[in-house]
């Protein structure tokens, strides 16, 4: 049985595939499979692990990842400066708005 951190990781390493090939409707859900990751982590108390977990987000290349590991870590600032640019690079994926 896999760990949640090597869960994480390959969820996150399939995403930024499926990104970095041009699949946005691929890589969108599981961007997003990767940042609920970190906020099932904070629902059930594990406050050290979801940071962790939000600060891995902020260091990767997708702007959308970047975004949901800013607003996890309270930096609402930095967050919708991210969300602007995945959307400037994505205009019609809904995920991102």
């Amino acid at each position: 049985m896999m760990s949640l951190c090597q869960v994480r990781v390959c969820g996150f390493a399939v995403a930024l595939v499926a990104w970095a090939a041009g699949d946005p409707l691929r890589a969108a859900p599981l961007a997003a499979d990767a940042a609920e990751r970190c906020q099932v982590l904070l629902k059930h108390g594990q406050n050290g692990e979801a940071k962790s977990c939000f600060q891995t987000l902020v260091h990767e290349s997708s702007p959308y990842l970047r975004a949901e590991g800013y607003w996890g870590l309270g930096e609402y600032s930095m967050a919708n400066q991210e969300f602007r640019t995945a959307v400037a690079q994505a205009d019609g994926n809904a995920q991102y708005r």
